[in-house]
C-alpha cells in the first residue's frame, strides 16, 4: 500500500554510494573475492576502501526518520511494521514495496555516483 512505500522511502531517503576501483584484475580472482587475500587486492581498491572508511567514520550520523535521529526504538518500530505486515498476510504486497524502494535506491545511487 502507499503507507508502506512511504515508510520505506522515509527510512531510506538518503542512500549514497561510491564506486570503487576493481578489487582484482584477473577473471579467476574476480570469480570469488572471498577467497582472495588482502595483499592480492589492487592497490587502488585498497586505497579507495581506506578513504571511504575514513569518510564514513568521520561523517557517520544516526539515520534520520521522521525528522529525528533514528534510535533503537525507531528501528524496532520499523522492523515490527515489516514483521506485522508479513503476519497479516501482506507478504504478496511486500515484494512490490521492495521493488519500488530498490528502484528509488538505484536512481539515487546513480545520482550519487555521478555527484561523487
Amino acid at each position: 500500500s502507499g503507507e508502506e512505500v512511504h515508510i520505506l522511502s522515509r527510512l531510506y531517503s538518503d542512500v549514497k554510494v561510491k564506486t570503487l576501483f576493481l578489487p582484482a584484475t584477473t577473471k579467476s580472482d574476480l570469480q570469488d573475492l572471498s577467497k582472495l587475500e588482502w595483499q592480492k587486492l589492487t592497490t587502488e581498491f585498497k586505497q579507495e576502501l581506506s578513504d571511504l572508511k575514513k569518510h564514513i567514520l568521520a561523517s557517520l550520523r544516526a539515520r534520520s526518520f521522521e525528522d529525528e535521529p533514528m534510535t533503537g526504538r525507531t528501528l524496532e518500530r520499523s522492523l515490527r511494521f515489516i514483521v506485522q505486515g508479513l503476519q497479516r498476510g501482506k507478504f504478496h504486497e511486500l515484494p512490490s514495496l521492495w521493488v519500488t524502494w530498490t528502484q528509488q535506491v538505484a536512481e539515487m545511487s546513480l545520482q550519487d555516483a555521478d555527484g561523487w
